[in-house]
């Protein structure tokens, strides 16, 4: 499943959260996916400094 901010249309495989304006920092942020059912967390992103990497687990 791919995760996007951004507008578009959802598919099978991509969602998107509709955002029309920046929400991610550039020094670093973390989005969390979660369960709907029981709020378990699922994944986890963070986006590092700079732009350069991104760690999920």
């Amino acid at each position: 499943m791919t995760v996007r901010s951004g507008q578009g249309t959802d598919t099978r495989t991509t969602l998107y959260w509709g955002r029309k304006w920046y929400v991610w920092n550039n020094d670093g942020d973390r989005a969390s996916l979660y369960r709907g059912s029981d709020l378990k967390k699922i994944d986890a992103c963070d986006w590092g400094r700079g732009g350069t990497s991104t760690r999920c687990r």
